[in-house]
């Protein structure tokens, strides 16, 4: 089975340079080589994939930082392409199978979705606050 197949287009590996009319335009993957990392290929989460990788960082008390949510979402897709394949729940996912995310392009996606209000942190770094959406969050960084 495909990734596409087990949870519908999650991902579409395409090269940089090359740009839709649509941001969020996403397209299926074929097999599971699709699937894997290479220099000029990235992930392309819709708006729907970064707001359900929100709400679980919110779930989880961790406030969704642009580095973060990055990351998040390729945890889900590498998940997503595990259970595809029929591992087992409990197998840990291979993120190395999983494109990376142009940090740009999902910085795009937050601020272009009415869902998120993107606030500037310490220096190039951001974060999403979903709407309506009243989080409580640890400081991983405290001592405490």
């Amino acid at each position: 089975a495909t990734l596409s197949e087990a949870k519908g287009p999650l991902i579409e590996a395409r090269p940089v340079p090359e740009r839709s009319s649509c941001p969020l335009a996403m397209a299926p993957i074929k097999n599971p080589e699709q699937a894997r990392p290479s220099k000029a290929t990235f992930l392309k989460p819709d708006a729907a994939q970064v707001l359900e990788a929100a709400k679980s960082l919110y779930a989880d008390e961790l406030r969704p930082f642009g580095r973060i949510l990055l990351k998040r979402i390729r945890e889900r897709a590498a998940a997503a392409l595990a259970e595809a394949e029929g591992a087992t729940p409990t197998a840990v996912p291979d993120l190395d199978r999983v494109p990376l995310i142009d940090p740009k392009y999902l910085r795009s996606v937050c601020e272009t979705c009415p869902d998120y209000q993107v606030e500037p942190a310490e220096g190039r770094e951001y974060s999403v606050t979903l709407i309506g959406e009243e989080g409580v969050f640890v400081d991983p960084c405290s001592p405490l």
